[in-house]
């Protein structure tokens, strides 16, 4: 299908094309990008021991990398002109799996050059700036001539009595003419992020009630999760300027967890008196999951212009397995039991080429990719009560997705004045969707993506920027096939009928850097118009004629907010090499909710966010000590055709304290999560669905989560 252009799309269209006029008819010779650069002296004053640290000094910097995550490019369709606003060498790192604060840990301070901190849109930089991006700039041929050798031994523990070690060895040195770095690491601690399973034990008290609010149900669990995961990582780069410059990674990830929740239960009928006692166990593993990944990017200034391409190949394997058991007495009963086998795959290749033109800089390219999904579902129930679990049958068990995408660009960079800096850009793409599911045809989409940015610079300090921007999300082809939902103890339906979401955005941001590099300040206003909005909704009747909800494109949605950052140093507070730096963020979302028909927010988006962090390095001493504090305000809101609920996340504190020993040696302790981010919910269960209304019961319960313990030896040779 090929989608009307909307009148908002024309008039974004008509912007860009009178940004390009404008940069054609008005350009001026480009000057240098406004920057601030952090050179060696500055860096060794640092006395860091990775790149990462070196970040953590900088104002502006920490902000970024705090915001960064293993999945900020992994979700993006393809590479574009985003990702992570943090640069090796003005490139960014040829990989979309890759977790950018461990890869900097793996960059020796030693090796560093300079960092730049760059506030221009002009720059012609490998990612569609958002604000200050940093590029760290690695000294030429350093790892050819001195090679480097990191070990790091760490001691886990946590308040439930858990004790586990884990490390990483790491290598940077020579092999030939090109620059290796060689790391191997395990890691037996869960992801520490918000979110689901991002903990290694937990303690909930549960509560069912019947619909008129009397206890029904006392649910105590205790749940724990093991995580065993071995990281494997080669980088080969040569920066020969007359060959031009390589770089060539690859990154294999090996995981084992096991996960087990035992849930001792009470029922009472409606009388309050009981009438049964049991426990519920749950047991979910994957073994042999493993992500694999290899990224190459290529420079060189050919004629007039520089030739640019990176190439991605990339394979996930997802085993999951769910077996559920109650036991009363001494009798045992299989409840039921899931097995899914997932694969993904991803090739992308990229190129372009920029020349001057117009008195600018002018650069055109194409990307090429392709996206495949396979999956195997088996699931079994205990449909006839004798406590034995029996296969199910469901439609397209074995399943495969596939996506074909082009993409053709042109972006312009110009500098309009002194004090005026623009980029513009327009970028056509086609797909094509294909998948074993007989009664889906073959679909096609064709974007038009514009993108504007405007920087104005108010004076030495002061800058503003104007950001409008047309998007297009990247499909997530699990939805496209059935998947388990462990909550609610069903398979829920895929649907591969499913249009990518587009938005269309307007972003106004004001910088303000302190005087004498004592810090910077940053707010964002924002509005985002997004139509074929994805969430559940219905799709069907099943066999037995009941209502089914499936992953959907359910209309239009609005998100509007605003964010605030800064990063100030304490020094004329009398905290000489203190840094403090946050982030707030306030947003207000609404979509229609198909259940309901009412108003409610868009899934997975908080209504606030707030972080703030205090470092400070005392050089006399050689020690260094910090906090942090994450904090979710408000309420998460999900909606299904059984179920609506709300959800709450408490504070979040960590602290650390650091003490280097010589100039190779350093021991950190780090105390993570003692807030324990404590999670509340509210759930409703509809006997039939939302629609009809019937409420079948009334859940909540509160959980609280581990908090962890960890001691850092780090030996630099």
């Amino acid at each position: 299908m090929y989608p009307q252009i909307t009148s908002r799309q024309r008039i974004l269209m008509l912007t860009l094309v009178a940004g390009l006029a404008l940069g054609g008819r008005f350009a001026l010779a480009a000057g240098p990008a406004e920057k601030t650069v952090y050179g060696p002296e500055e860096l060794q004053a640092f006395r860091a021991n990775h790149a990462e640290e070196l970040l953590q000094r900088i104002p502006g910097a920490a902000s970024i990398l705090d915001a960064s995550d293993s999945n900020a490019v992994g979700n993006q369709r393809g590479l574009g002109g985003s990702g992570p606003q943090i640069l090796i060498n003005g490139r960014r790192i040829a990989s979309k799996a890759n977790d950018l604060a461990a890869y900097l840990r793996r960059i020796d301070a030693s090796q560093v050059e300079r960092i730049e901190l760059l506030r221009d849109a002009a720059d012609g930089l490998d990612v569609a700036s958002l604000g200050i991006v940093v590029n760290v700039v690695l000294k030429s041929k350093q790892a050819a001539r001195n090679g480097k050798l990191l070990a790091e031994l760490n001691s886990n523990a946590n308040n439930y009595g858990r004790h586990e070690y884990d490390g990483l060895l790491s290598y940077s040195g020579a092999l030939g003419g090109a620059a290796l770095q060689v790391s191997a690491e395990r890691n037996v601690r869960s992801p520490y992020t918000f979110g689901p399973v991002r903990y290694s034990n937990r303690s909930r008290a549960e509560n069912y009630y019947f619909p008129s609010g009397v206890l029904q149900e006392l649910r105590p669990q205790e749940w724990n999760r093991d995580i065993e995961k071995y990281i494997y990582r080669v980088e080969l780069s040569s920066d020969n300027d007359a060959n031009g410059t390589w770089h060539v990674n690859a990154s294999r990830e090996q995981l084992n967890f096991n996960e087990r929740a035992e849930t001792p239960f009470m029922r009472f009928d409606i009388a309050g008196t009981e009438i049964l006692q049991g426990k519920d166990i749950q047991h979910r593993l994957s073994k042999h999951r493993s992500n694999s990944e290899l990224g190459a990017d290529y420079q060189s200034n050919i004629g007039a212009g520089e030739l640019k391409l990176i190439s991605i190949l990339a394979e996930h394997v997802l085993p999951l397995a769910d077996l559920r058991d109650r036991i009363i007495g001494d009798r045992v009963f299989e409840l039921n039991r899931s097995d899914i086998r997932q694969k993904t795959r991803e090739a992308i290749l990229r190129g372009s080429y920029s020349l001057p033109a117009f008195g600018q800089k002018l650069e055109l390219g194409a990307e090429a990719a392709r996206n495949q999904l396979k999956q195997q579902t088996v699931l079994a129930g205990d449909l006839d009560g004798d406590g034995r679990a029996e296969n199910i049958a469901i439609p397209q068990p074995d399943a495969t997705v596939t996506e074909m995408r082009g993409e053709m660009f042109a972006k312009l960079n110009s500098r309009l004045g002194e004090k005026l800096n623009a980029e513009a850009s327009l970028t056509s793409e086609f797909s094509r969707i294909t998948s074993s599911y007989a009664l889906y045809a073959p679909r096609q989409y064709f974007f038009l993506k514009p993108r504007l940015d405007i920087r104005y610079a108010l004076n030495a300090r002061d800058q503003i920027g104007l950001l409008l921007e047309r998007k297009v999300s990247q499909l997530q082809f699990e939805n496209f096939v059935p998947a388990y939902d462990v909550l609610s103890n069903r398979l829920l339906a895929g649907n591969p009928g499913i249009a990518p979401e587009t938005s269309n955005n307007l972003e106004l941001r004001f910088e303000h850097q302190l005087a004498a590099d004592a810090g910077n300040l940053e707010v964002v206003l924002y509005h985002e118009a997004i139509s074929d909005a994805i969430d559940r909704a219905v799709n069907g009747t099943d066999a037995r004629g009941n209502l089914f909800s499936a992953p959907t494109n359910i209309g239009s949605a609005k998100a509007y907010g605003a964010e605030l950052k800064f990063s100030l140093r304490l020094d004329g507070l009398g905290a000489r090499h203190a840094l403090l730096s946050g982030r707030f963020k306030t947003q207000t979302t609404r979509i229609t909710d198909p259940f309901t028909a009412l108003p409610r927010q868009i899934r997975a988006r908080w209504p606030q966010e707030f972080e703030v962090g205090f470092r400070q390095d005392l050089s006399r001493f050689k020690v260094s000590y910090g906090a942090d504090l994450h904090m979710i305000g408000g309420k998460l809101e999900a909606s299904e055709i059984l179920v609506r609920e709300t959800l709450k996340i408490g504070p979040r504190y960590d602290a650390f304290v650091e003490k280097k020993v010589g100039t190779k040696l350093t021991l950190r302790l780090e105390a993570q999560h003692v807030g324990g981010a404590n999670e509340t919910r509210a759930r409703t269960i509809f006997s039939d669905n939302q629609i009809a209304g019937t409420v079948l019961r009334r859940e909540t319960y509160v959980e609280k989560r581990d908090r962890r313990y960890l001691l850092k030896v780090r030996v630099r040779f």
